[in-house]
């Protein structure tokens, strides 16, 4: 038996988000969901890790920005 009944198309999530723009004239909830979305495709992380991402835990560069997270996550051995 399959793991998941349903998937859903990345094509049209993305092309769902490209319709949020500019992002200075979209609602703080809008742009919130949209960057939660491009880091959950991003990165590939499960829902657990997004949940535990906090901007006191952030670590940002001229070339990036960094999450430490604070929580241990399932599919982390310690």
């Amino acid at each position: 038996m399959p793991r998941y009944t349903a998937v859903w198309d990345v094509n049209q999530v993305r092309d769902y988000l490209k319709t949020l723009c500019p992002v200075n004239e979209i609602s703080l909830k809008s742009l919130t969901l949209k960057l939660t979305m491009l880091l959950a495709l991003g990165t590939a992380q499960r829902g657990q890790s997004l949940l535990f991402l906090n901007v006191d835990s952030m670590i940002a560069s001229d070339s990036s920005i960094v999450f430490r997270l604070q929580e241990h996550v399932k599919q982390c051995k310690q």
